[in-house]
């Protein structure tokens, strides 16, 4: 089965109101295997990094602008 459904729900538990969008499978992240775009309610987004059993280890700013 895709883990894009299941990585894409995982997201937005962790964001919540949020919209998740593109999943990307990491390979450099460390623990991480799934990067989740999650849009906020405020329009602002964040990458959701999940572990192989869609548990959230940490999110970070999407647009890279450090805040």
């Amino acid at each position: 089965p895709a883990p894009t459904p299941t990585a894409r729900a995982a997201a937005v538990q962790a964001v919540p109101g949020g919209t998740a969008g593109e999943v990307e499978t990491e390979t450099g992240e460390g623990a991480a295997a799934y990067g989740v775009l999650v849009t906020r309610p405020d329009g602002t987004r964040v990458e959701v990094h999940l572990d192989r059993d869609f548990r959230v280890l940490d999110t970070e700013p999407a647009d890279g602008d450090g805040g």
